[in-house]
């Protein structure tokens, strides 16, 4: 049997050639995501309730195909949502803060949490919504909490949202320029980038409800938008669904800022740890042969705390 080479650290040049590749993990991480919708908005870029429901539908359930080698172990474990109804909330309310959530030394599971949710003080007319384990109730100014089926997708009122996302040793949001660590703050805590969100939502709609895609990977965004294509602004934004929720700067008719549908950059309630894994080859790689054996991914020294400047 082939004997083992000798490990090198990572970075260093694998003479052997087997080392396909390094990716770091985070240990565990509790992120909060903050987001709204803008009814005014929403009537600029004509966003319809169809629109909206789906996108609800891929913030709930579009996890499932975000998975990958070092997203396998990312889910939403809850979600809130407050529906203004007809009132016309103020630049405080729309970012009320209703959801404390705190916890007590380590945490490496959500149950290491406590959530406290304040559903008081709900004006007439507003309504909070909770979403946990794929059933969903809503709870009025008066008290009252009923089952429902999903979000409210009424595009006439403005909503705020809340998403608690779990990861245990895996990636959600890599930064390339920190050698595709987990994204992180100057003080350690772990930061979820919005446009990973979007990303997210884009392919949910694309992929199992055949929606177009006005933002995608590789897109010429000014040849997307020729005027030969699509002579006005409202037949662009009928054609793209992504474009009715999130905006984007159209280059054809100047830019057209933000949509009604905004997603804030998460991030974890507790400082975090990441560890590096190392990928091994079995088979010939460049011309050269591997070693007739699976080595196990390799922990590369014990977990350590985010670099803080």
């Amino acid at each position: 049997m082939a004997q083992k080479k000798q490990r090198k650290n990572p970075g260093t040049e694998n003479s052997d050639n087997r080392t396909m590749g390094t990716t770091q993990l985070l240990t565990y991480g509790l992120y909060q995501i903050e987001g709204s919708f803008n009814a005014l908005f929403a009537r600029a870029f004509r966003t319809t309730e169809k629109d909206l429901a789906l996108a609800f539908e891929a913030m709930l359930d579009g996890w499932q195909l975000n998975h990958s080698t070092t997203r396998q172990r990312v889910r939403l474990r809850t979600a809130y949502l407050i529906d203004y109804g007809n009132i016309k909330p103020g630049p405080t309310a729309v970012y009320e803060n209703r959801i404390q959530i705190t916890s007590a030394g380590s945490p490496r599971h959500i149950t290491d949490y406590t959530f406290q949710i304040d559903k008081a003080g709900l004006k007439p007319g507003q309504t909070f919504y909770e979403w946990k384990d794929g059933e969903i109730t809503r709870t009025d100014a008066e008290g009252n909490t009923v089952s429902v089926t999903e979000f409210p997708s009424n595009v006439a009122a403005s909503k705020q949202f809340t998403l608690i996302v779990e990861v245990i040793r895996s990636n959600p949001n890599g930064d390339p320029h920190r050698g595709g660590k987990p994204r992180q703050d100057d003080d350690g805590h772990g930061l979820y980038g919005s446009c990973a969100i979007k990303r997210m939502i884009r392919r949910y709609g694309n992929l199992l409800h055949g929606q177009e895609l006005y933002m995608h990977e590789g897109a010429d965004l000014a040849e997307v938008a020729s005027k030969s294509k699509f002579p006005t602004k409202e037949a662009m934004l009928d054609a793209f669904w992504d474009m009715r929720l999130f905006g984007q700067g159209m280059p054809t008719f100047g830019r057209n800022g933000a949509g009604p549908l905004n997603i804030c950059i998460g991030w974890t309630i507790d400082q975090g740890e990441w560890f590096t894994v190392t990928m091994t080859c079995v088979a010939k790689h460049n011309g050269e042969s591997a070693e007739s054996f699976i080595e196990e991914p390799e922990l590369l020294g014990a977990p350590v705390v985010a670099e803080a400047k």
